[in-house]
């Protein structure tokens, strides 16, 4: 299932999939930060934010006709840190199950890589592999980041 993140002031900011419950298949576990409710479309000087309840559509700052927009800050997801716990919790149980199987038939060296991760830095060779293993895009991985990073321990 799809589900919609949101940084910490409710500004979409990219789609990650929610895991089933294992412990009741009629629910799903939504990571923090995300919505279910697709956000609408907007355009290049807009952005969408999910605040009391729904969606709306707002002007970046600085935007208008005259101008050249400044780009919105993105969050420093390119330098982003988390334990191997948060991204694992993160990433949910069907797509570490995928690592898990893949690990299998992996070489030694991606088991180490597997294995010995401690902690996920988001500009990492060991992120990129994951992420070239699970097929994810780079903002499905930024949005799991952002996700990991609200787990706390």
């Amino acid at each position: 299932m799809q589900v919609y993140q949101t940084n910490d002031q409710g500004v979409f900011v990219g789609v990650v999939n929610a895991d089933p419950n294992p412990l009741d298949t009629t629910d799903w576990l939504i990571p923090a930060g995300c919505v279910t409710t697709a956000p609408p479309s907007y355009g290049p000087d807009e952005m969408a934010m999910f605040a009391n309840g729904g969606w709306s559509v707002l002007p970046v700052p600085n935007a208008s006709p005259d101008s050249n927009p400044e780009p919105v800050p993105a969050p420093q997801v390119s330098k982003m840190q988390v334990s191997k716990m948060q991204g694992i919790l993160a990433l949910g149980e069907t797509r570490w199950a995928q690592v898990l199987a893949y690990r299998e038939t992996a070489t030694w060296g991606e088991k180490v890589v597997i294995d010995s991760a401690a902690d996920w830095h988001r500009d990492s060779q060991s992120i990129a592999f994951f992420q070239h293993l699970i097929g994810l895009t780079d903002a499905e991985t930024d949005a799991l980041f952002i996700a990991a990073a609200q787990i706390t321990q």
